[in-house]
Parts: structure tokens; C-alpha cells; sequence
């Protein structure tokens, strides 16, 4: 549905008067697909416009080409990586044909396991049941993740991409901000900027009347709905679902006395606040970015469950750093955790447009992500801790000494 109902919005080129929260790009992206697909954008069922042969065909097309590439990328880095260790292997310490051959198909089969469990994941699928254009800013966040570092002006670009097609990616700037990577940063702004400027110059109405209905449709992206509609609370990810999904449980609704939304903005706020502090005192790459997404899933109100697709880029930075940490193993658990089904168990909810379901996982996710965020916090104090006390204890050594 998110697919045909995006591009409906776009066939016009008026896509903000009809409530769209989606970025230009995204939606210069939509109208290409609605000038394809026949009946878009046309007053017909509904059903009639979905079941369309050429719809799915462009619906499964932008899915494949997406993962290909993003599968492709990830295979090119983990070969040239191989390919350098295997180079600097001594003449000394060289295998012999048989070693050498198990060691490249372990490493192959290993490749295959990686891409598939990004194809299969959870996430993935049903942001592809939803039809939803999640995947193209996932495959940009992920070409970000690996090309920081390596290349950061393309690193910038690919980001700047993916803040055009979905909002919240603007936020991973701040790792450019961190490192003082001014010169990419400020490229990334630009492109950004411009990408987002020249397409909606392309809609009808003016430049300004669009960019101000724009930002007015991203801040009413909730509708208006009321504190109990299940609007929020089925296949959310976000703050939001652990505070409503207790209330389901224990009381079978979400009580107007609760202020979900004002409690959800606050606890929002405090999480952007720990967030930042985490990425000033944590130096790791891979860390500040898997903080600042996990941020981006937890604090839209709502926040879908397509949405911890966002977590493909960090999870290959993860899998693919050169170091191994004494936290691997709980990171490698929670992040597979987030990556799998777990809606096993449903609560029955009466919500204010009628009864419905709501499954156990809209609280075990963002728990998930906040338990891991709490735990590298308590880390991060205790290695700052350690660091003090050693320096300390240095100093003393050297007034010994004196």
C-alpha cells in the first residue's frame, strides 16, 4: 500500500497539498513510478490499482535492484579486505593449494550467509510487504556506512542521498561534526540541499508554499490521532511503543491521563541528550553511528517496524571491523535479535477506532535498542573511569621519580 499510495500522491506533481511527509527527492522518485504504472494517481478501486501486473513488476524491480547493490557493495569490500590480509601474509606462512581453497570457500560461504541475512531479514521483508521506499534510503545509509573512512566525500554523498529520501538520516552529519570532517560535511549539506531544492522546484506551486507545507505535513506526520488509536501502537518500534504497549498489558488501552505524547516528546528529548554525550566520549566509528540509528528508529512517534532496517549500514560496520571488543558478543545477540521476528505473542487492545492486536514485539524491540544504548553508557563511564585513574596514577609515578 505505501508504494501505490506514495506514487498517487506524486502523480499530480502536487504531492504536499495531497499530505505528504515524504521528501522531494522521494517524491520526484514516486512520480517516475506513477508516470509507469497505469491508473495512478486515477480515481479507481483501490484493489484494481494494487493488483496491477506492471505495479508489482516495478514494485519487485526497485526491491532487487536495491538489494543486488547493496549486497554487490558489501561483497567488493569484504574481498578487497581478504585480498590485502592475504597480501601481507608473509612467503613464509603461505598455504599450500588445499588450505588455500577451504579458506576462500569458508570465506565465500561466509559472504553468502551475510547477504542473505540481509535479503531475509525481518525488517526487509516487511518493508517490502508494505511496499514501502525505506529501501532506497537503507541501501544509501549502508553505502555511507562503508565508505566512511574510506572515502568520506562519497561517504557525505551517500548520505546526503538518504536524508533526501527520508528525514532522519540528517542526524548521522554529526559524526562529520564529531571528527571535524568539515570539507565532506559541508559537500553533504550542499548536495543535500541542492537535490532537495531543485526537485521540489519541479512541483507545481511555489518553491516556498511547498517547502512550508512540507515541513507542516512532517510535524502532523502522526494525523492527529488520538493518544489511543492503534495508529501508533501495531508494528511500532519507537519510545513511544514501550510506554503504550505496558499500558495495553496491564490495562487493555492507553489511557488519555497517561500524556503519551507529551511523556514520549520528553523521553525523546533526554535520549538525544545521552546519545550525544555518548558519541563525544565514545571514539569508535561504528559506535556513534549505531547510537545515532538507533535514535533515529526510537524517536519518530510512530516509529514503524520497517524502520529498524535503518540498522543494516551499523550491523555491517560491526561484522566488518578490524578489531574485536569485549562487547562483541552482546551486540552481535541484540543486533540479531532486532534483525528476527519475535511476534509470537499478541495482547488484545481496545483502542479508540475499535479492537485489534498488538504484538509482543512493540515492546521487546525498543527495549532491545535501549537496553544496548544503557549498557555501552555504563561502558563508556567505566573505561573513562579506568582512564582517569591510570593517568592519575601516572602522574603520581612521575612525581616519584622527580
Amino acid at each position: 500500500m505505501d508504494f501505490f499510495n506514495v506514487n498517487s500522491m506524486a502523480a499530480s506533481l502536487d504531492p504536499y497539498a495531497q499530505g505528504s511527509s515524504y521528501p522531494p527527492l522521494a517524491m520526484l522518485i514516486a512520480y517516475v513510478f506513477a508516470r509507469i504504472i497505469p491508473g495512478t494517481g486515477i480515481e479507481t478501486p483501490i484493489i484494481q490499482r494494487d493488483a496491477d501486473l506492471s505495479g508489482k513488476i516495478c514494485l519487485y524491480v526497485l526491491y532487487a535492484s536495491c538489494l543486488a547493490v547493496l549486497v554487490s557493495a558489501v561483497c567488493r569490500r569484504v574481498w578487497v579486505q581478504l585480498k590485502k590480509d592475504a597480501e601481507s601474509v608473509p612467503l613464509s606462512k603461505k598455504q599450500s593449494g588445499i588450505r588455500k581453497f577451504l579458506g576462500i570457500f569458508t570465506k565465500v560461504s561466509l559472504l553468502g550467509a551475510v547477504s542473505l541475512s540481509i535479503v531475509l531479514s525481518a525488517p526487509v521483508i516487511y518493508s517490502f510487504d508494505r511496499g514501502n521506499y525505506l529501501i532506497i534510503c537503507t541501501l544509501f545509509l549502508a553505502l555511507f556506512c562503508l565508505y566512511y573512512d574510506k572515502n568520506d566525500y562519497a561517504a557525505a554523498s551517500f548520505l546526503a542521498i538518504a536524508a533526501c529520501l527520508k528525514i532522519y538520516p540528517v542526524v548521522l552529519f554529526y559524526v562529520f561534526f564529531r571528527t571535524r570532517k568539515w570539507k565532506p560535511m559541508f559537500l553533504g549539506l550542499f548536495i543535500g540541499s541542492g537535490f532537495t531544492l531543485a526537485s521540489m522546484a519541479l512541483f507545481n506551486r511555489s518553491l516556498f508554499w511547498n517547502l512550508r507545507q512540507f515541513i507542516q505535513n512532517v510535524l502532523l506526520f502522526s494525523g492527529g490521532q488520538g493518544p489511543n488509536h492503534s495508529y501508533y501502537y501495531r508494528y511500532g518500534v519507537g519510545l513511544r511503543n514501550i510506554l503504550g504497549t505496558i499500558s495495553i498489558i496491564l490495562r487493555g488501552y492507553v489511557s488519555d491521563y497517561l500524556h503519551i505524547a507529551k511523556l514520549t516528546l520528553v523521553m525523546g528529548g533526554a535520549l538525544l541528550a545521552v546519545v550525544i554525550i555518548m558519541c563525544i566520549m565514545d571514539k569508535r566509528p561504528w559506535r556513534q553511528i549505531l547510537y545515532l540509528s538507533f535514535f533515529m528508529i526510537l524517536f519518530p512517534s510512530p516509529s514503524f517496524y520497517y524502520n529498524l532496517a535503518y540498522l543494516v549500514g551499523p550491523i555491517l560496520l560491526f561484522l566488518l571491523k578490524g578489531k574485536s571488543e569485549k562487547m562483541d558478543w552482546l551486540y552481535l545477540w541484540g543486533l540479531a535479535l532486532l534483525m528476527t521476528p519475535k511476534s509470537y505473542y499478541y495482547f488484545q487492545a481496545n483502542f479508540s477506532d475499535g479492537v485489534g492486536l498488538v504484538g509482543i514485539d512493540c515492546l521487546i524491540n525498543p527495549l532491545i535498542m535501549c537496553g544496548l544504548l544503557l549498557v555501552s553508557f555504563i561502558e563508556l563511564i567505566y573505561i573513562r573511569k579506568n582512564t582517569r585513574e591510570m593517568l592519575e596514577l601516572g602522574e603520581k609515578k612521575d612525581l616519584v621519580n622527580i
